[in-house]
């Protein structure tokens, strides 16, 4: 599903995270702009480009479940064609057999390609536990 130009950005970030959770690799891919870079903190390295990211996707596709995301603390900064959206992301997740729960300060970069808002970067690693 595109997104217009009418979507908030708040809309926009929140969709992206639903889509995750519903495991809809289509969706998700149609969000991404062709030059994205992305790193979380299951990737734990820095992924560029579709080629790089659409791998990645499939791993997930086969290895992840029961995801369910909190985004709380959201600024959002639009600068023309770009945004910024800055959120502390709290998720609880089974990859590969393990559960996880963290909580990661994020950041996604928007541009606005062809009318719809497209994810350029996307950068989010949890916090160490607090001891």
């Amino acid at each position: 599903m595109a997104q217009q130009t009418g979507t908030s950005i708040e809309e926009f970030v929140r969709e992206a995270y639903e889509a995750m959770e519903a495991l809809d690799v289509t969706r998700v891919a149609t969000m991404l702009a062709a030059d994205m870079q992305a790193v979380d903190g299951v990737m734990r390295t820095w992924k560029r480009g579709l080629g790089e990211i659409g791998a990645h996707l499939a791993t997930l596709e086969s290895s992840l479940t029961d995801e369910v995301s909190e985004i709380r603390d959201m600024g959002i900064r639009e600068y023309g064609d770009t945004a910024v959206a800055t959120y502390v992301v709290e998720q609880r997740y089974t990859f590969a057999g393990k559960r996880h729960e963290d909580i990661a300060p994020t950041t996604m970069v928007l541009r606005r390609i062809d009318g719809s808002w497209k994810i350029a970067l996307f950068h989010s690693v949890p916090l160490a536990p607090e001891s």
